[in-house]
């Protein structure tokens, strides 16, 4: 039996935004005998969440409804119903019931899944968003694949600019979840949700509005909640239960957002470190490559030959590799397809019931004028259903093939055949060529590789000079990309995390960026060195093969001389010079293209 599917879920938020008992909502869903811990719960400007906090519920997500007794027995309540009512008291008097209705949860056969919790410190006014908050989360979250959902509570409060410089952050820091979110308004009044309320119905459409300009877009999901878990309050409860389960629901329908490929764009403070260490390096190359130009004539052109020979080795090297793998797709026994026929039941337009169909391969070509080829053909598959072969010539062995049939029933009549040559000979020509090409190549590549070896033996001590001074200058090329860019990989974002590059001040976090980039560029290339290529030997042969075309007979009943003719001319018989009647030349002008189907062997 499979695994339950699982879904990572995170919560985002400010300091009493409503994340943990949103939270401790969803386990009471999951297991409605779980007891809910109040110490999860705080009640203070100050988070109880100091650290990323993962909890697991099960469920099958099931739905809840109302019943009120009606003539002894239960009756289902639509109390979505109630809010149409014109006067809110009664609205609120039905949400504050407590005895005349029973709360009913949904029972469901189908298989639980398993929903990861993700509880992450909030953040306050004063404590804002930072980079040591991305390194508690991410931290947390380094042996997590993917993210289903982001769940970002909002508390029914004034919209602050903390709670805005926050959300912003971390838009602009993970521009792929912005896919995955959902807005969760806690602490709900129920009740203001009438339409009398129009107060409280344009402050929710302003923040909706507020919240959608920091994603960049106005169709993010929202959902309302009241925090207060177990009223009794039946219509108030079953409101927060299928709120909860419609919660869970956008999980599982979300595309998970991977996170070990996931980009992840600067923060503020990554990029002002990085730009002290841009113009740094920027200033760094262009001192470097003013001293290159200072060297003397014969130091440029001792590197430009360097360089040119490097070049042309890795042309030719590249070339040797194209031609060596060329030669071993190509230069063996594998079976080419040369030519294809298929006929399934269009025999009428053949008018094939006057008499009998007649095949050949080779027809007249322009280098075939003796109706055959300059090889033998290697191997035929046929299929034929309800044909009778009345001949067959030529085939495997021979450099031709001909065959005259027809059909048996007026329907479900099938002749397919399919004939092949080695591929060594299909490809001669090209072979012969690519042999000569690789052998001249080879020797060219010795050659460059000898310049090569000379140069660098004559050349060693200015040689040094420049590899160090071209080195320094590709190290500072490398770091000035790397501050460059907007966006990190996330692999090289967990790691800048989980060494604390960015946590001190700007001019303290330049030197940690440097030297976590310099560590990890020798880390490439202790483990990322380029293994050189090996020339392999090829045993040098040339075959040819000639291009052939094809022709297709009609149906009349003189081709059966026209059949017994090309037979003979094929096999040499006719005596030289003959070739083809104009009748056979001339045959059906209707093109019939390969058709694709299965392999005659598995019928």
């Amino acid at each position: 039996m499979p695994a339950p599917p699982t879904y990572n879920v995170l919560f985002l938020g400010e300091t009493q935004s409503g994340k943990s008992t949103l939270i401790e909502h969803l386990k009471k869903y999951a297991d409605p005998s779980y007891t809910v811990n109040k110490d999860n719960i705080g009640d203070s400007i100050f988070s109880l969440t100091k650290t990323v906090i993962t909890s697991q519920i099960h469920t099958n997500a099931p739905a809840y409804s109302i019943s009120k007794m009606e003539k002894g027995s239960q009756v289902q309540v639509d109390y979505g119903g109630f809010i149409e009512s014109d006067d809110p008291e009664d609205y609120e008097d039905e949400l504050n019931e407590r005895r005349a209705y029973t709360l009913q949860r949904e029972v469901l056969k189908t298989a639980t899944a398993t929903f990861n919790l993700i509880d992450t410190p909030g953040l306050n006014d004063t404590s804002l968003f930072d980079e040591s908050n991305i390194a508690i989360i991410f931290k947390a979250l380094k042996d997590i694949d993917s993210i289903n959902l982001i769940v970002i509570t909002v508390a029914n409060n004034p919209f602050t600019e903390g709670l805005r410089d926050a959300l912003k952050a971390y838009v602009d820091l993970l521009p792929e979840f912005n896919s995955n979110i959902v807005f969760v308004h806690t602490k709900i009044d129920y009740a203001k949700l009438h339409k009398t309320d129009v107060l409280f119905s344009a402050s929710l459409l302003e923040k909706k509005g507020l919240l959608g300009n920091l994603m960049k877009r106005d169709n993010v999901p929202h959902l309302l909640i009241d925090n207060n878990i177990g009223t009794r309050q039946v219509v108030r409860d079953c409101i927060t239960q299928n709120t909860l389960r419609n919660l869970l629901g956008m999980a599982k329908l979300n595309q998970p957002i991977p996170l070990r490929t996931m980009r992840m764009n600067k923060t503020e403070k990554m990029r002002i470190a990085d730009e002290i260490l841009k113009a740094k390096y920027e200033k760094v190359i262009l001192q470097r490559e003013e001293t290159l130009e200072q060297k003397d004539k014969s130091q440029k052109e001792f590197l430009g030959r360097i360089n040119t020979t490097k070049a042309m080795i890795t042309e030719k090297q590249e070339l040797v590799k194209n031609t060596t793998e060329f030669l071993s797709v190509n230069d063996n026994e594998t079976l080419e397809l040369l030519h294809e026929e298929f006929y399934q039941q269009d025999f009428s337009i053949l008018n094939l019931a006057k008499g009998s169909k007649p095949l050949y391969y080779p027809g007249k070509t322009r280098a075939s004028k003796r109706g055959f080829i300059h090889h033998v053909l290697d191997h035929i598959d046929t299929r034929a259903q309800n044909i009778k072969i009345i001949q067959e010539a030529g085939g495997k062995g021979e450099k031709f093939w001909a065959v005259r049939f027809h059909r048996r029933k007026v329907q479900n009549g099938l002749f397919h055949v399919k004939i092949y040559i080695h591929r060594r000979k299909k490809f001669a020509i090209e072979i012969g060529e690519k042999k000569t090409s690789l052998s001249v190549c080879k020797a060219q590549l010795q050659e460059c590789l000898d310049d090569l070896k000379a140069f660098e033996k004559k050349h060693s001590e200015q040689e040094i000079e420049l590899k160090e001074l071209l080195d320094d200058l590709k190290l500072n090329r490398y770091l000035l990309s790397r501050v460059s860019t907007t966006q990190l990989e996330s692999t090289i974002f967990h790691s800048m995390v989980e060494a604390d590059v960015y946590v001190r001040d700007y001019h303290e976090s330049s030197l940690n960026v440097e030297a976590f980039y310099k560590n990890k560029r020798e880390e490439l290339e202790n483990t990322g060195s380029a293994i050189p290529y090996v020339v392999p030997e090829v045993i040098n042969t040339s075959e040819e093969l000639v291009d052939s075309g094809r022709e297709i007979f009609d149906n009349s009943d003189d081709n059966v001389a026209d059949f017994e003719n090309f037979v003979n001319i094929a096999t040499g018989e006719a005596g030289a010079g003959a070739h083809p009647t104009d009748a056979t030349v001339s045959g059906l002008a209707s093109k019939i293209g390969s058709i694709h189907v299965s392999d005659p062997k598995e019928f």
